[in-house]
């Protein structure tokens, strides 16, 4: 990954299995929130998470950096890290979406 200040980052790949399927900024909401949406390859049903975009005068570059982030570090890390998984994920069916996020204290969703 690189990042806008000219520093270069190794971020590891996401499993090939993991299909994105559509990164939106929902600006409707207060705060705004990142949805990003993804499948499973060979799977129809359609996953999201949700992530609150809080910015400051130190994450200035919050949109350019962090949102590549967090869909290449931060969704993966959920994903996979001991404690988290999707089979740990709390899921909340929504339309056609299901909502996963994880009981971290640190998410309102």
């Amino acid at each position: 990954m690189h990042h806008s200040d000219g520093r270069v980052q190794q971020v590891p790949p996401i499993d090939s299995r993991f299909q994105l399927d559509q990164v939106l900024l929902r600006t409707d909401a207060v705060p705004p929130e990142i949805h990003i949406l993804f499948r499973w390859t060979g799977e129809q049903a359609l996953f999201g998470v949700r992530e609150a975009v809080v910015q400051d005068d130190d994450d200035l570059q919050f949109l350019g950096v962090t949102l590549a982030s967090m869909i290449i570090v931060s969704l993966e890390e959920n994903l996979l890290a001991s404690g988290y998984g999707i089979e740990n994920a709390i899921r909340e069916p929504h339309g056609n979406v299901t909502w996963l996020r994880w009981n971290t204290g640190s998410s309102a969703h």
